[in-house]
């Protein structure tokens, strides 16, 4: 099939099964990986040049790369330093240990059982963080240690490089030429740090004074690729490059606007990687080693679970973050296809053990989100079989957290928690906070603040934190599902505590305030409202006019959104309360119905869901008006509600 048609064809079949996906709530990279296989050469041969497919696979790992390293920051990298080197180290060399010695005693030759350890160690960079951004988890202590391992064994590529010519039989690299390569590594690296610090900063502010959308988005993809190149000519990986490159830019000012850019065109590469995965797989040998198959996916899911969730475990982080490490990193890496097709080459391997190889990494792969999924379960079944591991600030001997009462407990110490323990520090009030993080128990231990490390959707863990005695409850988690579930439990084993939890968009409201919490804040909301009331100020409103006024609109927007006064109003409609309404001023006319009626009267003609705020005269706002109130010609009455019930009012209050 021609090249037009068949991309044509290509996109069509993509459209039918991302929908199916969408309608199932099936993974994309799921998705991805079955067209593959069906459009490809062993399937329907709808797309028969793999190299070009390939070859924009790779620049959407490079793009999937790059956009992750936009969101970090240097700052963040050096955080987590120890999980690079110890938990990336730990991982990729007992996965090679664990292969290896399995595949000796089942009579493979030692360089080919060798061979298989490196492939087996290297875990997919492009899923695991595709998955991890989809589900806004990059940032959180899970990301980051997934984030940690992953740059380790990019970092693992340059010994597997020089190591793989040894095991083909070849003479490998001359260690005359290795204080030469180690030389071109240390300039590369001299190279893009000079540029990072003073090139690349100077490079962008110039691009960006020429006000040329397309001048930026080619000179930051110029940055991407060329760091990307320079990396690879250095014995490094394509992606870790890209990452640096993208941690170079998220230094500068320009990093939110880049990201924009690159948004678009890394979707739509990285599922093109995917597909050409896909592609790979020859459908007909899996039939025929059927068996064979399912043993080598069932030993790269064993080994790697346990090889991951050992790495983690071994830092001394909690059992969530471990069985998550465990899960996330079972599948096979794209740089294994690599290594494995060179292997092929080369005779190392034969074809039907390359077939069958890439057919338990094609299936692991597909299986990494539906196993990062189960990784919540499973932590759930592993504390009910086995003792909670906790840890606070408390010293040896007797424990002070236990006398605390009357104190405030933090369900989640990111922004929003560490503000809410500084304010109860300046407020003179006890704290304890429960989060996964031990870095962030560390610094807090100093401070004289109780932490313990743990789940807070746990009943143990909120037990230890002593809810039964504290004054206040803050759940800040995130998302809000974990969120809900803490809540939950917390209003369950003290029905009388009060609870403030912190919700992201208005409609994660109503389901917080359904599972128990007295007083639920959206962020998003109060941030609208804190612009809104800064706009005001901006046009000559007063401090004492603003904050009543912004009283009477959360008053408003907040009401029937409690599990109170929403009885039996359906939960859709709580949610869309936030979408429909609306403020708007009309001022009041001469011939209108509202001149000479009191607010009371004026009210009871008011369309329903449409509600006064508040009134504007001679340069006041009046918040609080008295229901015998009458406006007058030149008055400004400020309404709530929905968008369409704009025009109606204005005919009423103006006369137009």
């Amino acid at each position: 099939m021609e090249f037009i048609p068949a991309v044509s064809l290509l996109i069509l079949i993509s459209l039918v099964f991302l929908f199916i996906a969408q309608k199932f709530r099936l993974p994309s990279v799921v998705s991805f990986l079955v067209i593959g296989m069906l459009v490809g050469p062993f399937g329907l041969a709808i797309i028969r040049d793999q190299e070009l497919i390939s070859s924009f696979g790779e620049i959407g790992i490079i793009l999937l790369l790059f956009t992750i390293g936009l969101e970090l920051s240097f700052e963040d990298i050096a955080r987590f330093w120890k999980v690079i080197l110890v938990g990336g180290f730990m991982q990729v060399c007992t996965t090679i240990i664990v292969i290896t010695s399995i595949t000796a005693v089942l009579g493979f030759p030692f360089n080919e059982a060798v061979f298989f350890g490196f492939l087996v160690s290297l875990s997919s960079t492009a899923i695991v963080m595709r998955i991890l951004q989809e589900r806004g988890a990059v940032e959180t202590l899970e990301g980051t240690t997934l984030l940690g391992i992953l740059i380790f064994q990019d970092l693992a590529i340059i010994p597997m490089i020089l190591i793989t010519p040894l095991l083909i039989g070849k003479t490998g690299p001359s260690y005359e030429h290795l204080p030469l390569g180690i030389a071109k590594v240390v300039l590369i690296i001299t190279v893009i740090i000079v540029a990072s610090i003073w090139l690349i900063p100077a490079l962008l502010d110039r691009v960006s004074r020429e006000r040329n959308r397309e001048l930026f988005l080619f000179t930051i993809a110029g940055i991407c690729f060329t760091v990307a190149y320079l990396t690879n000519a250095a014995g490094l990986s394509l992606s870790l490059g890209a990452f640096i490159a993208g941690l170079v830019i998220g230094e500068s000012e320009y990093s939110l606007d880049a990201l924009s850019d690159i948004l678009p065109f890394r979707d739509l590469f990285a599922g093109i990687f995917f597909l050409s995965i896909g592609m790979l797989l020859d459908t007909r040998v899996v039939l025929t080693h059927l068996p064979i198959v399912l043993w080598v996916i069932v030993t790269i899911l064993g080994v790697k679970f346990l090889t991951g969730w050992l790495s983690v475990a071994s830092m001394g982080l909690p059992p969530r973050v471990a069985i998550l490490a465990g899960f996330s990193l079972c599948q096979i890496g794209e740089f294994s296809f690599v290594l494995a097709s060179s292997g092929l080459q080369s005779e190392l391997i034969s074809i039907s053990t390359y077939q069958i190889f890439l057919s338990g990494a094609i299936v692991t792969m597909a299986a990494t989100p539906f196993l990062m999924g189960a990784a919540q379960p499973v932590t759930d079944l592993f504390f009910r079989r086995a003792p909670v591991r906790t840890e606070d600030t408390a010293q040896p001997g007797e424990d002070p957290a236990r006398k605390v009462s009357g104190h405030v407990v933090i369900a989640g110490f990111g922004t929003a928690g560490a503000a809410v323990a500084r304010a109860a520090e300046i407020a003179g009030m006890q704290c304890h906070v429960i989060d996964l993080d031990p870095e962030a128990a560390q610094r807090e231990k100093e401070k004289g603040v109780f932490f313990t490390i743990g789940d807070a959707r746990k009943d143990e863990i909120l037990s230890h934190a002593g809810i039964g005695r504290a004054a206040i409850l803050f759940v800040t988690v995130r998302p809000a599902k974990q969120a809900e579930i803490v809540v939950r439990r917390a209003r369950r084993l003290v029905p009388g505590l009060p609870i403030v939890a912190l919700a992201g968009s208005p409609d994660e409201i109503p389901v917080l305030s359904s599972a128990g919490a007295d007083e639920v804040i959206s962020s998003e909301y109060e941030g609208a409202l804190h612009m809104f009331s800064r706009a005001l100020a901006r046009f000559g409103f007063a401090e004492d006019e603003i904050d009543p006024l912004l009283s009477r609109i959360r008053a408003h927007t907040y009401r029937g959104i409690t599990p109170r006064s929403s009885e039996g109003l359906p939960l859709a409609k709580i949610e869309k309360r936030f979408e429909e309404n609306r403020i708007f001023s009309v001022p009041v006319g001469k011939e209108a119905q509202a001149r000479g009626k009191t607010i009371g009267g004026l009210e009871a003609l008011l369309p329903p869901g449409v509600s006064l705020v508040a009134i504007r005269r001679k340069g006041r706002t009046l918040a609080e008006v008295p229901g015998d109130f009458v406006p007058d010609e030149g008055d400004t009455l400020l309404f709530s509600g929905p968008p369409g019930r704009a025009e109606e009012v204005a005919f009423l209050v103006s006369g137009q």
